[in-house]
């Protein structure tokens, strides 16, 4: 690994530990379902906290490992890249935008999520995000869950 790659490994990290932290103080608001889900997305403002897709449970080790993997993390396995792939694809065709200046999807493992958020954590499955919005008062509500398998039924 280069020391450039992990420089943008490290900002990332932090990135990520900076957003859940500022996120810890969320409250419930009613959540979003469907077309208001999807309306509220197109018109941007939420992070979205994510779980990482379906990967194995163990690091692989050299010899296992993908070759691009030259220190062994655990990937995603094949039912992880195919819901991630029909996650994104889903996001395009339903015209939500994903950058820092409109939506920010932070990716990352179940350990951090519940770290940041105890409350929300139990039971969070393998590519749940948690939708967040701000409040207007300096906090986060939680405005939905959606699974991972979700994103693609979507359709309006």
């Amino acid at each position: 690994m280069t020391s450039h790659t992990r420089v943008v490994r490290t900002l990332a990290l932090w990135s990520s530990v900076a957003a859940m932290l500022w996120f810890a103080g969320t409250s419930r608001a009613q959540e979003l379902h469907g077309e208001a889900l999807v309306k509220a997305l197109q018109k941007g403002g939420y992070v979205l906290v994510m779980r990482h897709a379906s990967s194995p449970r163990e690091v692989p080790d050299k010899q296992t490992a993908n070759i691009d993997n030259s220190e062994p993390e655990r990937q995603l396995d094949e039912s992880g890249r195919k819901s991630a792939v029909a996650m994104g694809k889903a996001l395009r065709d339903l015209g939500i935008p994903i950058s820092a200046a409109t939506n920010t999807i932070v990716v990352t493992h179940l350990p951090n999520i519940a770290a940041a958020f105890p409350q929300l954590a139990s039971g969070l499955p393998d590519g749940e995000a948690l939708m967040f919005a701000p409040d207007g008062k300096g906090q986060a509500i939680l405005a939905a869950r959606v699974k991972i398998e979700e994103w693609p039924a979507m359709h309006f």
